[in-house]
């Protein structure tokens, strides 16, 4: 029996501790004449919107958002091409400037031949 006489009285003074330190200016006990505004700030995104959280997705939202993707992946794709239109015509610029940079070389290596053949009294085959 003492045992169980500790125990209820450690359960009701735990609570009565609890009790005690909930006790908050927020909520005034009914004696007290002092009424002071307390204020909640409350904060969200930016792009919140109330209808999200609904369960119910109307199709004109569904319509809405494939509109916002479509379009989104259009600016995508014409960005992507302007960029591969770009590097393309740089790499025919290149291909021109190597071409004639081989050709110029190939004249070049063929002239020298010559020369060595003449100096050689060696025949052209």
């Amino acid at each position: 029996v003492p045992c169980f006489a500790t125990a209820i009285l450690l359960a009701f003074f735990s609570s009565a501790w609890q009790a005690a330190w909930m006790q908050s200016d927020w909520f005034p006990s009914e004696n007290s004449s002092v009424h002071q505004d307390h204020y909640l700030w409350i904060c969200h995104r930016s792009d919140y919107d109330e209808n999200h959280i609904s369960k119910t997705v109307e199709t004109r939202d569904l319509k809405k958002f494939k509109s916002e993707l479509d379009t989104r992946s259009q600016e995508n794709i014409q960005g992507i091409s302007n960029r591969l239109d770009a590097v393309e015509a740089r790499m025919g610029q290149l291909d021109r400037g190597l071409g004639t940079r081989l050709d110029t070389l190939a004249e070049r290596t063929e002239a020298q031949l010559r020369r060595i053949e003449r100096s050689l009294g060696c025949r052209p085959a």
